[in-house]
Protein backbone atom coordinates (compact mmCIF):
# COMPACT_ATOMS: atom_id res chain seq x y z
CA UNK A 1 0.00 0.00 0.00
CA UNK A 2 1.24 3.49 -0.92
CA UNK A 3 -0.13 6.61 0.72
CA UNK A 4 0.29 10.10 -0.69
CA UNK A 5 -0.35 13.12 1.50
CA UNK A 6 -1.79 15.81 -0.75
CA UNK A 7 -1.94 19.43 0.33
CA UNK A 8 -5.01 21.31 -0.89
CA UNK A 9 -6.33 24.75 -0.04
CA UNK A 10 -9.63 25.61 1.65
CA UNK A 11 -9.11 23.72 4.94
CA UNK A 12 -9.15 20.34 3.18
CA UNK A 13 -7.21 17.29 4.35
CA UNK A 14 -6.62 14.67 1.65
CA UNK A 15 -5.05 11.25 1.33
CA UNK A 16 -4.53 9.19 -1.81
CA UNK A 17 -4.13 5.49 -1.03
CA UNK A 18 -3.03 3.01 -3.69
CA UNK A 19 -3.55 -0.72 -3.19
CA UNK A 20 -2.10 -2.98 -5.84
CA UNK A 21 -4.02 -6.15 -6.81
CA UNK A 22 -1.42 -8.59 -5.53
CA UNK A 23 -1.16 -6.74 -2.23
CA UNK A 24 -4.91 -6.39 -1.86
CA UNK A 25 -5.41 -10.14 -2.16
CA UNK A 26 -2.45 -11.01 0.06
CA UNK A 27 -3.13 -12.60 3.47
CA UNK A 28 -6.74 -11.44 3.97
CA UNK A 29 -6.74 -12.98 7.45
CA UNK A 30 -4.56 -10.09 8.58
CA UNK A 31 -7.48 -7.74 7.96
CA UNK A 32 -9.76 -9.73 10.24
CA UNK A 33 -7.33 -9.19 13.12
CA UNK A 34 -8.01 -5.45 13.13
CA UNK A 35 -10.58 -4.25 15.63
CA UNK A 36 -13.31 -2.43 13.71
CA UNK A 37 -16.27 -0.56 15.11
CA UNK A 38 -19.80 -1.51 14.07
CA UNK A 39 -19.88 1.43 11.66
CA UNK A 40 -16.55 0.42 10.12
CA UNK A 41 -17.61 -3.22 9.81
CA UNK A 42 -20.85 -2.20 8.11
CA UNK A 43 -18.98 0.06 5.70
CA UNK A 44 -16.30 -2.50 4.81
CA UNK A 45 -18.67 -5.44 4.41
CA UNK A 46 -17.93 -9.09 5.03
CA UNK A 47 -15.99 -10.17 1.91
CA UNK A 48 -12.54 -9.72 3.46
CA UNK A 49 -10.84 -11.36 0.48
CA UNK A 50 -12.19 -8.83 -2.00
CA UNK A 51 -10.33 -5.78 -3.25
CA UNK A 52 -13.37 -3.62 -2.40
CA UNK A 53 -13.11 -4.70 1.24
CA UNK A 54 -9.41 -3.83 1.29
CA UNK A 55 -10.06 -0.44 -0.27
CA UNK A 56 -12.76 0.38 2.26
CA UNK A 57 -10.63 -0.90 5.12
CA UNK A 58 -7.79 1.39 4.09
CA UNK A 59 -10.32 4.22 3.81
CA UNK A 60 -11.26 3.69 7.45
CA UNK A 61 -7.62 3.54 8.53
CA UNK A 62 -6.79 6.73 6.63
CA UNK A 63 -9.80 8.49 8.15
CA UNK A 64 -8.73 7.41 11.63
CA UNK A 65 -5.44 9.20 10.99
CA UNK A 66 -7.04 12.29 9.43
CA UNK A 67 -9.58 12.68 12.24
CA UNK A 68 -7.27 11.45 15.04
CA UNK A 69 -9.89 8.93 16.16
CA UNK A 70 -9.54 5.29 17.26
CA UNK A 71 -12.61 4.42 15.16
CA UNK A 72 -14.41 6.21 12.35
CA UNK A 73 -18.18 6.96 12.52
CA UNK A 74 -18.59 6.28 8.81
CA UNK A 75 -21.99 5.48 7.34
CA UNK A 76 -23.61 5.35 3.91
CA UNK A 77 -26.59 7.23 2.54
CA UNK A 78 -29.28 5.32 0.60
CA UNK A 79 -27.45 6.22 -2.63
CA UNK A 80 -24.24 4.69 -1.26
CA UNK A 81 -22.41 7.95 -0.58
CA UNK A 82 -20.34 7.74 2.62
CA UNK A 83 -20.59 10.37 5.32
CA UNK A 84 -19.38 10.99 8.87
CA UNK A 85 -22.16 10.79 11.45
CA UNK A 86 -22.19 13.22 14.39
CA UNK A 87 -19.15 15.07 13.01
CA UNK A 88 -18.79 18.62 11.70
CA UNK A 89 -16.43 17.60 8.90
CA UNK A 90 -17.69 16.76 5.40
CA UNK A 91 -16.36 13.76 3.50
CA UNK A 92 -15.90 12.73 -0.11
CA UNK A 93 -14.25 9.61 -1.51
CA UNK A 94 -13.28 8.86 -5.11
CA UNK A 95 -12.09 5.57 -6.61
CA UNK A 96 -10.01 4.83 -9.67
CA UNK A 97 -8.88 1.28 -10.32
CA UNK A 98 -7.02 0.35 -7.13
CA UNK A 99 -6.67 3.87 -5.77
CA UNK A 100 -8.88 5.64 -3.27
CA UNK A 101 -8.83 9.42 -2.88
CA UNK A 102 -10.15 10.56 0.50
CA UNK A 103 -10.92 14.22 1.26
CA UNK A 104 -12.25 15.74 4.46
CA UNK A 105 -13.24 19.39 4.73
CA UNK A 106 -12.47 20.47 8.26
CA UNK A 107 -15.25 23.09 8.37
CA UNK A 108 -17.98 20.95 6.84
CA UNK A 109 -18.45 22.74 3.52
CA UNK A 110 -19.95 20.73 0.64
CA UNK A 111 -17.08 18.92 -1.06
CA UNK A 112 -16.57 16.63 -4.05
CA UNK A 113 -13.50 14.86 -5.42
CA UNK A 114 -12.35 12.77 -8.34
CA UNK A 115 -9.15 11.05 -9.45
CA UNK A 116 -8.13 9.92 -12.93
CA UNK A 117 -5.15 8.14 -14.44
CA UNK A 118 -3.28 10.76 -16.48
CA UNK A 119 -1.83 8.11 -18.80
CA UNK A 120 -5.22 7.10 -20.19
CA UNK A 121 -6.05 8.24 -23.71
CA UNK A 122 -9.71 8.85 -24.51
CA UNK A 123 -11.76 9.68 -27.55
CA UNK A 124 -13.44 12.89 -26.45
CA UNK A 125 -15.77 13.29 -29.42
CA UNK A 126 -18.66 11.35 -27.79
CA UNK A 127 -18.52 13.79 -24.86
CA UNK A 128 -19.03 16.83 -27.06
CA UNK A 129 -22.47 18.34 -26.57
CA UNK A 130 -23.22 15.91 -23.74
CA UNK A 131 -20.61 16.56 -21.06
CA UNK A 132 -18.47 19.35 -22.49
CA UNK A 133 -19.68 22.65 -23.90
CA UNK A 134 -17.96 24.91 -26.40
CA UNK A 135 -16.35 26.97 -23.65
CA UNK A 136 -14.73 23.82 -22.25
CA UNK A 137 -13.06 23.09 -25.59
CA UNK A 138 -11.75 26.65 -25.75
CA UNK A 139 -10.49 26.42 -22.16
CA UNK A 140 -8.65 23.18 -22.92
CA UNK A 141 -6.87 24.88 -25.84
CA UNK A 142 -6.00 27.82 -23.61
CA UNK A 143 -4.53 25.57 -20.90
CA UNK A 144 -2.61 23.63 -23.53
CA UNK A 145 -0.93 26.82 -24.72
CA UNK A 146 -0.37 28.34 -21.26
CA UNK A 147 1.03 25.24 -19.57
CA UNK A 148 2.47 23.33 -22.58
CA UNK A 149 0.18 20.36 -21.96
CA UNK A 150 -1.15 17.76 -24.38
CA UNK A 151 -4.76 18.26 -25.47
CA UNK A 152 -5.73 14.87 -23.98
CA UNK A 153 -4.26 15.91 -20.62
CA UNK A 154 -6.23 19.17 -20.65
CA UNK A 155 -9.47 17.33 -21.41
CA UNK A 156 -8.75 14.87 -18.58
CA UNK A 157 -8.20 17.81 -16.23
CA UNK A 158 -11.57 19.31 -17.16
CA UNK A 159 -13.28 15.90 -17.00
CA UNK A 160 -11.88 15.32 -13.49
CA UNK A 161 -12.94 18.83 -12.44
CA UNK A 162 -16.51 18.30 -13.68
CA UNK A 163 -16.79 14.94 -11.94
CA UNK A 164 -15.69 16.56 -8.67
CA UNK A 165 -18.13 19.43 -9.24
CA UNK A 166 -21.08 17.10 -9.83
CA UNK A 167 -20.24 15.14 -6.66
CA UNK A 168 -20.05 18.38 -4.71
CA UNK A 169 -23.42 19.70 -5.87
CA UNK A 170 -25.36 16.43 -5.52
CA UNK A 171 -27.85 18.00 -7.90
CA UNK A 172 -29.32 16.61 -11.09
CA UNK A 173 -27.81 19.43 -13.09
CA UNK A 174 -26.81 19.69 -16.71
CA UNK A 175 -23.02 19.69 -16.77
CA UNK A 176 -23.12 21.75 -19.96
CA UNK A 177 -24.39 24.75 -17.99
CA UNK A 178 -21.27 24.87 -15.86
CA UNK A 179 -18.76 27.37 -17.22
CA UNK A 180 -15.27 27.13 -15.74
CA UNK A 181 -13.05 30.15 -15.22
CA UNK A 182 -9.28 29.65 -15.03
CA UNK A 183 -7.41 31.54 -12.30
CA UNK A 184 -4.28 32.17 -14.32
CA UNK A 185 -2.37 34.03 -11.61
CA UNK A 186 -2.58 31.07 -9.21
CA UNK A 187 -2.29 28.20 -11.67
CA UNK A 188 0.63 26.18 -13.01
CA UNK A 189 0.98 23.00 -15.04
CA UNK A 190 0.98 20.94 -11.82
CA UNK A 191 -1.58 22.86 -9.80
CA UNK A 192 -4.61 24.36 -11.59
CA UNK A 193 -7.36 26.46 -10.03
CA UNK A 194 -10.81 26.82 -11.56
CA UNK A 195 -14.00 28.51 -10.42
CA UNK A 196 -17.61 27.94 -11.46
CA UNK A 197 -21.00 29.50 -10.71
CA UNK A 198 -24.34 27.71 -10.67
CA UNK A 199 -27.76 29.34 -10.45
CA UNK A 200 -29.99 26.94 -8.55
CA UNK A 201 -33.52 27.80 -7.50
CA UNK A 202 -33.24 31.08 -5.56
CA UNK A 203 -29.48 31.20 -5.12
CA UNK A 204 -26.20 31.43 -6.97
CA UNK A 205 -23.66 28.89 -5.75
CA UNK A 206 -19.97 29.51 -6.25
CA UNK A 207 -17.47 26.68 -6.45
CA UNK A 208 -13.69 26.49 -6.26
CA UNK A 209 -11.96 23.56 -7.93
CA UNK A 210 -8.32 22.74 -7.32
CA UNK A 211 -6.55 20.20 -9.55
CA UNK A 212 -3.22 18.56 -8.80
CA UNK A 213 -1.15 16.49 -11.22
CA UNK A 214 1.00 14.10 -9.23
CA UNK A 215 2.57 10.69 -9.88
CA UNK A 216 0.74 10.19 -13.20
CA UNK A 217 -2.64 10.92 -11.60
CA UNK A 218 -4.99 13.89 -11.74
CA UNK A 219 -6.69 14.80 -8.46
CA UNK A 220 -9.54 17.31 -8.26
CA UNK A 221 -11.22 18.74 -5.18
CA UNK A 222 -14.31 20.95 -5.45
CA UNK A 223 -15.56 23.12 -2.58
CA UNK A 224 -18.76 25.15 -2.45
CA UNK A 225 -17.09 28.43 -1.59
CA UNK A 226 -20.14 30.70 -1.40
CA UNK A 227 -23.92 30.77 -1.79
CA UNK A 228 -25.74 34.02 -2.57
CA UNK A 229 -29.48 34.32 -2.22
CA UNK A 230 -30.95 36.05 -5.26
CA UNK A 231 -33.47 37.97 -3.14
CA UNK A 232 -30.54 39.79 -1.56
CA UNK A 233 -30.44 41.90 -4.71
CA UNK A 234 -34.14 42.77 -4.75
Amino acid sequence: MDTEYLSFSNSTTCRAVSIYPQLAMENPARSSMLTLSNDEQSYCGKEIESILYKLRLQTCLALREILSLPNVPINKMPNGKPYLSNRSESLTIAHKDHMIFICVHNHGLPIGADVEDENQVRNWEPFQGRFFNHQDWLLSLRMSRLFSLEKNTCMLILFTAKEALLKCTELEIDALKMIFNLEIENSSAQNIFLTANLEWRNSIKQFSIEIKRQNNSIFAVCIESNSIELNEFE
